[in-house]
């Protein structure tokens, strides 16, 4: 069974969210300057996909889970 495709976009918004939040104590750590072009890149592509996945459950999955699980719960 494959991922539902929310699932592929929350994947990707945690994974730039964890990279953007990574860079502010990586450039403090080894003395370099952040780009912030770069940081504000990762977090708004983390914030988008994030509100993405959120707005995808919340309609997609309930119209199509919810009869299936219908489906295989009910007592004939």
């Amino acid at each position: 069974m494959s991922w539902p495709i929310y699932a592929v976009i929350r994947v990707i918004g945690y994974v730039n969210l964890g990279v953007a939040l990574t860079m502010l104590p990586e450039s403090i750590l080894f003395r370099h300057k952040l780009d912030k072009g770069k940081f504000y890149r990762r977090l708004k592509v983390a914030i988008v996909c994030i509100s993405l996945d959120f707005i995808l459950k919340a309609t997609i999955a309930n119209m199509i889970y919810r009869p299936v699980l219908y489906h295989v719960t009910r007592i004939p």
